[in-house]
């Protein structure tokens, strides 16, 4: 008597399925990403969010800034009294981003930047960022990157200690030179120092320049002065303060 194979259960059939969909083999091409975000500004939030987004097989990125490398703009103001720090500051950019779906793309300074929406038809993006040259009227932009999303982290600057992005090629070798040139011109010979403003940077400054020039020879001005609360040093009121 001949014997019946068992058949497979529809519910088994019904689990796997879901699990064939998604085995993929090596030879097969990725799908190309469905949605292109533009990232304008190299920082700590441009930075964070390409790399975050590339994340996402389904998002492609382009970040763009004026210089090639990150900066952790917090020890700079180690790097002003002792500059060979600043080998520990500094990182390319394109290094960091570790995705093939995100890519770097530098443009000089005093580039113009404009972000306009336009018509979607034939399969456009709803957004086009262009980067064109200095007085460039009439010339071919930098950049013509089309986006259904942008990200604008510009950031700030803290001149002259982080005015960088001015630099010409925008190259960690450029920069390191100009803040030799810069710490030499304002501490090759410094005796005392008076930091005027008690923030974040005031007092991180004034500790780095006590450190290196040595105990009394730095001033810290704060104020407003407030008879009422300048009742010891570190407080806000104090007028100044000797390190």
């Amino acid at each position: 008597m001949a014997q019946r194979r068992p058949q497979p259960q529809p519910l088994l059939l019904l689990l796997l399925l879901p699990v064939a969909a998604a085995l993929r083999a090596p030879w097969q091409p990725r799908p190309a990403p469905t949605t292109r975000v533009a990232v304008l500004g190299g920082g700590f939030a441009g930075l964070t969010a390409a790399r975050t987004l590339a994340k996402d097989r389904q998002i492609e990125v382009l970040l763009i800034d004026q210089r090639d490398y990150f900066e952790y703009t917090p020890g700079i103001l180690r790097a002003w009294v002792d500059p060979k720090t600043h080998r520990k500051l500094v990182n390319p950019i394109a290094r960091l981003l570790r995705s093939k779906r995100a890519r770097f793309q530098r443009v000089p300074p005093g580039c113009a930047t404009s972000l306009k929406e336009q018509p979607t038809e034939g399969g456009a993006r709803p957004l086009r960022l262009m980067v064109s040259p200095e007085g460039g009227s009439g010339t071919a932009p930098v950049v013509d990157y089309e986006c259904d999303y942008a990200v604008l982290a510009t950031g700030g600057e803290q001149s002259p200690i982080s005015d960088d992005r001015q630099l010409s090629d925008g190259t960690v070798v450029s920069r390191r030179k100009r803040l030799g040139e810069q710490v030499e011109s304002v501490l090759g010979k410094a005796k005392s120092a008076l930091v005027v403003g008690g923030g974040l940077t005031g007092i991180e400054l004034a500790a780095e320049l006590a450190e290196y020039l040595g105990p009394g020879a730095v001033t810290l001005a704060v104020g407003p002065r407030l008879e009422s609360r300048g009742l010891y040093p570190g407080d806000p009121g104090a007028p100044v303060i000797g390190c």
